[in-house]
């Protein structure tokens, strides 16, 4: 097996430190506004942080949400019991301050004592069982909880809650850091009126820094600083989220000073912000896979050679090379290629770029003369230009493309029922551990998890013995079978694995990026100060 886990952490350490790259560090001491000779000022407004975002938010619940926008937003107004460390990716404390694992699948958490919801309401284990038995009935989320065995979940005392699993699971802790296993308070979800009021206007239901304000659509949400918080209150007294999808005005919003942090900066403005003396680009590897999905139990994508032929007419480096530029590396498999799991890819399933072997493909499967296809994507412009680059590459095959720009939640719900032939879209890791991979394949899923019905019985067998195993080595040589059934059988084609490009205001610093993308702004500081830390 080829695998050197201490290589691949090692490098993921020198990739976060070498992608953090200030580009205006040359600019000692004071900040120019633009080159203009004044001073700039610490933020974009007065004692508030603005971030901008590609797109807004499905809505605010946290046992409802499925985009980073809401994401993002909920982990500053809700907590987890226990939070991942960005750099050494261990758990730490956070609601709980400790826990012990009681028996094989029984782990006991130790509240922290004295946390008020932001009604004022002090959080108790109750709150605890009452989140998580919430969550548990989200379809959405299925795949943080569906490990849990609810019958286990108890409130031992006042500060103290029991959390069981059908068996042993090793990445229970990444579901409970993930911001879907959120506690809240059952009074303030109760006050909103309805599940839909609440998802939309989630007020004094967190524990976090900052508590909801204002939601206004289709341009911001506001949020005001929390303080009453358990650990220190956030620097910034305001948090906007603005939603500005389009990514040169997002660019240009940064640049211009009227936002403090850009994230999911395109290809096409990384050059532009990095000769701006306004702003500097933090860069980090993620989590995230983008992915082409289709449809299995729809002609012809039900043939596996027909998918491997759509491999091999993809010219994948360039096609990424043009579409993300320095925000992704090609990918070979479903895993990201700096995280242990990961397994390199054999030479027969690398499918180098060949036309010919493509056609020769589709004539074995019956398709001499290629077919029509319907192929989705969301009103993203680099997912957009890569449907539109894909379409030139099949043409080659006799593949007549027919590309479809969905609205997201609309395009979510056509693929819950089965409607697409095949789709472009990213899957976020929720934590390291391979059995993040379960979800998406899950054999007893419908449409809304496992949107490709893909049930190939070697794959369930591989990934469920992976599931049951205490042995962390014999779980890593599972999960390679399991990446290479994969790349056999493509039910997905792996496009590229995502970097994570910020640009984040040049008198700023300290953001602590998240590998899922869902980052928090508590750890951002001026520059100033930290320099004044520094001098002393």
């Amino acid at each position: 097996m080829k695998r050197n886990i201490v290589r691949k952490m090692a490098l993921l350490l020198a990739l976060v430190m070498m992608f953090t790259i200030p580009l205006s560090a040359c600019n000692s001491g004071a900040n120019s506004d633009a080159g203009n000779g004044e001073t700039m000022s610490e933020t974009a407004m007065p004692d508030t942080f603005v971030i901008g975002m590609r797109g807004e938010a499905g809505n605010l619940d946290p046992h409802d949400h499925g985009d980073n926008v809401a994401g993002i937003t909920i982990k500053h107004i809700f907590e987890t019991l226990v939070t991942r460390n960005n750099t050494t990716m261990e758990y730490e404390p956070l609601l709980a301050e400790s826990w012990e694992q009681i028996d094989d699948t029984t782990v006991r958490f130790y509240l922290k004592q004295g946390v008020l919801f932001q009604n004022g309401e002090e959080m108790t284990a109750d709150d605890v069982v009452f989140s998580l038995l919430r969550g548990s009935e989200s379809t959405d989320l299925s795949f943080l909880y569906n490990i849990m065995d609810m019958s286990k979940l108890k409130a031992v005392d006042t500060y103290t809650v029991d959390i069981g699993t059908y068996e042993n699971f090793w990445p229970l802790f990444d579901c409970l850091s993930h911001p879907g296993t959120s506690i809240m308070s059952q009074t303030a979800l109760e006050a909103a009126g309805s599940a839909e009021a609440f998802g939309r206007a989630p007020k004094d239901a967190g524990t976090g820094p900052y508590v909801f304000e204002e939601w206004i659509a289709g341009d911001s949400i506001v949020l005001v600083r929390n303080e009453n918080y358990h650990q220190e209150p956030a620097r910034y007294q305001k948090l906007i989220i603005r939603n500005i999808t389009d990514d040169t005005t997002r660019a240009l919003s940064l640049e211009s000073g009227d936002i403090d942090l850009c994230i999911d900066v395109a290809p096409a403005q990384v050059d532009r912000i990095s000769e701006s003396t306004i702003a500097d680009i933090i860069t980090a590897p993620g989590l995230n896979t983008n992915y082409i999905a289709f449809n299995t139990l729809k002609e012809p994508f039900n043939d596996t050679r027909v998918r491997q032929a759509l491999r091999y007419a993809m010219n994948l480096e360039e096609i990424v090379e043009v579409a993300y530029g320095n925000n992704a590396i090609p990918a070979d498999g479903v895993y990201p290629n700096h995280i242990p799991v990961y397994a390199e890819c054999p030479e027969e399933y690398q499918y180098p770029y060949d036309v010919e072997k493509a056609k020769e493909l589709l004539a074995e499967a019956g398709y001499p003369d290629g077919f029509s296809m319907s192929l989705w994507t969301n009103d993203n412009q680099t997912r957009i230009d890569l449907c539109e680059m894909l379409k030139n590459s099949w043409t080659a095959i006799g593949v007549d493309v027919s590309i479809e720009i969905l609205e997201f939640g609309i395009e979510l719900e056509k693929l819950s029922n089965g409607e697409h032939d095949a789709f472009i879209m990213g899957w976020s890791m929720t934590g390291t551990d391979g059995d993040f991979l379960w979800s998406p394949f899950n054999p007893d899923e419908g449409y809304a998890v496992n949107r490709t019905q893909y049930k190939d019985p070697e794959f369930v067998d591989v990934m469920t013995q992976a599931r049951q195993s205490l042995d962390q080595e014999e779980r890593l040589e599972l999960y390679e079978q399991a990446q290479n059934i994969l790349r056999r059988d493509l039910p997905w084609i792996p496009v590229s694995w995502d970097i994570k490009v910020y640009g984040l205001r040049s008198t700023l610093t300290n953001l602590d990026p998240a590998p899922d993308g869902m980052t928090r702004i508590y750890t951002i500081e001026p520059k100033s100060e930290v320099n004044e830390t520094v001098s002393e």
